[in-house]
């Protein structure tokens, strides 16, 4: 149908590899504006790449391969860019509900692991913008029960997650023997 998919191959000294740029100039694959999506790209990029797929074959072996870029963010320390992640689960949930309603509770259980785990990185860091914790904070409240019923995680993280949703004060204090 004319849409594009962009790629962006690099070559390194290993060998070639192809990586998917949702952030790249590309018309035509956006359902999303992703020009301020500077965390968690990847998930999104392939969401809106399914959401096109007609049919699909599921093979046993693992093909997505992730290199190591020591300039990520994943590698850096905690800032406000990691919240953009927020944005990409809401968009992948809210889409979720709306169009595959049997899949909502593993998407909003996937939804709370990753507020889970950038309130973890944030609690780690001593961040403290309320403004930017309280949204997380209330997805993890509303759908703690999804993680619990998809069973999806482990006990220490359900635990971190009730505490750092309720109190995140009392989270940056119980942290390291927690989680």
């Amino acid at each position: 149908n004319g849409e594009r998919i962009c790629f962006l191959n690099l070559v390194s000294n290993n060998g070639g590899r192809l990586d998917l740029d949702s952030n790249s100039n590309c018309s035509g694959i956006d359902c999303f504006n992703n020009d301020n999506i500077s965390y968690g790209e990847d998930a999104l990029m392939f969401w809106q790449v399914l959401q096109r797929v007609g049919n699909a074959i599921i093979i046993p072996d693992e093909l997505y391969h992730v290199g190591i870029n020591r300039n990520s963010l994943s590698r850096r320390h905690f800032n406000d860019n990691k919240f953009s992640v927020f944005r990409v689960w809401d968009s992948i949930c809210g889409s979720v509900d709306e169009k595959w309603p049997q899949y909502s509770s593993l998407a909003h259980a996937r939804f709370t692991c990753e507020m889970t785990l950038i309130l973890r990185d944030a609690v780690k860091s001593y961040y403290r913008d309320n403004k930017q914790i309280k949204p997380l904070q209330e997805v993890i409240r509303r759908d703690l029960r999804f993680l619990i019923k998809e069973g999806i995680s482990t006990t220490p993280m359900i635990l971190f997650a009730w505490i750092v949703s309720h109190n995140y004060w009392l989270a940056t204090r119980l942290a390291p023997f927690i989680w």
